[in-house]
């Protein structure tokens, strides 16, 4: 809108409140850990180990999204991706869950969770991108409203 002043133009946007969180736990699973990966689309990574048959667990995503099928990192972990975040989503919280039949493990975790976790950090780069990419993400819901 070219009658909005170049202060107008820029999206202020406020700290989200959004925070990963974990609940359940699967047996043999341990060292949970999850990022942020930045790209032609923005994905969710989360990371584990797991001492068993990586066959016997069923990973799942909420959100309408899928999550790849598990693959071995070179420092032995595993790792399972939230693929194709579009920037109007990334407000969205995903939970993540890992099931081996018996019991299950989950973990909550977004864009903005990053954002949040990172808003103030010593880094002003990084800081800086997280203040954008929640600039970024609450712009595209202004353009591409969900129904």
């Amino acid at each position: 809108n070219e009658s909005l002043t170049d202060e107008e133009k820029v999206l202020q946007a406020e700290r989200p409140t959004n925070a990963i969180a974990s609940e359940g736990s699967v047996n043999n699973l341990g060292s949970k850990s999850v990022s942020l990966i930045f790209g032609t689309e923005m994905s969710i990574k989360f990371y584990f180990r797991y001492e068993g048959d990586i066959s016997a667990l069923d990973f799942t995503v909420d959100q309408g999204k899928v999550v790849s099928a598990p693959v071995q990192e070179k420092d032995g972990r595993y790792s399972v991706k939230v693929k194709g975040i579009a920037s109007y989503e990334m407000y969205k919280d995903f939970v993540i869950t890992i099931s081996d039949g018996e019991s299950s493990t989950s973990l909550t975790y977004s864009p903005y969770t990053f954002a949040n976790r990172n808003w103030e950090d010593s880094d002003d780069k990084l800081a800086t991108l997280c203040r954008s990419l929640v600039d970024f993400g609450e712009a595209a819901r202004i353009c591409w409203p969900e129904d």
